[in-house]
């Protein structure tokens, strides 16, 4: 075992962080669930104790930890380089790597950092909560255990902590709980000129023969079934925002679409009458292609929405595609196409 991860740790180093999207792998229909990890972290602490007792952690300095997690081999894997500085110079760092054993079908985890040596460990969750119970040895002997507990808050914000520590045997002090926060990329951010022309662009009224990617609450109709759909979008509080009023099927949907200042992120808020919510952030691509991720909400029901994709503007007609999971799970690709009502 620690001959093959030796293996994947030099073959990541050289490949790197590949920026493409490849074909899934075998292993990624369990890693999947672990998606919401993928991006870069960072979390701002004061540290409250002498936890594992790694050099420089000590009670009062002030730490800054950054984490950016990768697909690899073909979402096989999932890599992780991270960095922990205390009062501005490199305390801790390294890189590890989440995997499936083909015998157990556990979810697996393996830790290479500074510190010399390696270390196992066993991703499990319960609810919301996810666990990692690992151990490992330095390259001075020094053994280490404990559990490492990953709860996401939200799309953009997860908890941590470590409990159960020991360093050669002896129990060490719990963590505290460490907030972290996902790093917005500046190429994923809004200015408020970026928010003035897509709100031009959706401004008016518009028309579509949709198909339905997932058997949704309050429709009559299920799966595949086709059904005409309509858009209606206004401009509100002095162009601040905008009003999307929509129907489709059986079920009407009210939105709102602003820029969040203190993110730069375009975001829009949508409640339908079955009770789901959702909420997208948007940004600029180009003049006529608008990126756009879930960032909240789900069906009335309880599964929870996720997805990335793109709204593309071309003449005078609208398209709004992407891939969308529903409760974890992949669900059909959008296509939805909409024709702008009373063009020339």
């Amino acid at each position: 075992m620690f001959s093959s991860a030796l293996v994947l740790l030099a073959a990541s180093m050289v490949i790197g962080q590949a920026g493409e999207d490849p074909k899934p792998g075998p292993d990624y229909e369990q890693l999947k669930a672990m998606e919401w990890m993928i991006g870069d972290w960072e979390a701002d602490y004061v540290v409250a104790s002498p936890g594992l007792g790694l050099d420089g952690f000590k009670p009062g300095a002030r730490a800054h930890s950054t984490n950016s997690y990768y697909w690899m081999e073909n979402k096989n894997y999932i890599g992780l380089k991270f960095r922990d500085e205390i009062d501005g110079k490199v305390a801790h760092e390294g890189f590890e790597m989440i995997g499936v054993d083909p015998q157990s079908r556990k979810t697996v985890h393996w830790l290479f950092s500074i510190l010399g040596g390696w270390g196992p460990g066993e991703w499990t969750v319960e609810g919301k909560t996810w666990k990692l119970k690992w151990a490992g040895t330095t390259g001075d002997g020094t053994k280490y255990e404990g559990v490492s507990f990953l709860v996401p808050i939200d799309a953009n914000t997860h908890t941590w902590e470590m409990k159960e520590c020991k360093k050669n045997g002896k129990p060490t002090p719990d963590t505290p709980i460490v907030t972290y926060r996902r790093v917005v990329r500046a190429e994923e951010t809004s200015t408020p000129e970026d928010f003035r022309q897509l709100a031009e662009l959706c401004v008016g009224r518009w028309a579509g023969k949709i198909k339905f990617i997932a058997d949704w609450p309050g429709q009559k109709l299920g799966r595949g079934a086709e059904v005409l759909a309509y858009r209606d979008c206004e401009w509100t509080v002095d162009k601040k925002a905008i009003r999307i009023s929509s129907t489709a099927g059986t079920s009407t949907s009210h939105e709102i679409m602003a820029l969040d200042p203190v993110s730069k992120k375009i975001r829009l808020i949508s409640v339908d009458t079955s009770g789901s919510f959702l909420e997208l952030e948007l940004w600029k691509k180009s003049d006529h292609v608008y990126g756009w991720r879930v960032a909240g909400g789900g069906t009335v029901d309880g599964r929870a929405f996720g997805g990335v994709g793109e709204w593309v503007f071309t003449g005078q007609e609208k398209t709004i595609k992407g891939k969308v999971t529903l409760g974890g799970k992949d669900i059909d690709p959008l296509n939805d196409v909409y024709s702008r009502l009373g063009a020339q």
